[in-house]
């Protein structure tokens, strides 16, 4: 049984996910970037990063470059969010 942060959290992925689908629409990049679920990894997180925002710091290899932990799940979950409000 899920418990209400959970829930929670599986709702807004979702939504999220759903936003970043659809913005792949008429972009040069659909083809190349992941489809993204719910249960997403953080692989498939940092993949849509980088096709959608190829300047962005996201891979691990550029995170310890730039002098920054890799991202957590969350912390990608939080990065395609922020992305997707910048592109509205």
């Amino acid at each position: 049984m899920m418990t209400r942060e959970q829930e929670f959290l599986t709702i807004r992925r979702s939504a999220t996910a759903h936003k970043a689908n659809e913005a792949l629409k008429g972009a040069d990049c659909r083809h190349a970037a992941p489809r993204l679920s719910t249960h997403s990894d953080r692989e498939t997180l940092i993949g849509w990063l980088c096709c959608v925002d190829g300047n962005g710091v996201w891979t691990d290899d550029d995170m310890r470059a730039e002098g920054f932990d890799p991202m957590s799940i969350q912390d990608a979950w939080d990065q395609v969010g922020a992305v997707l409000d910048r592109s509205r």
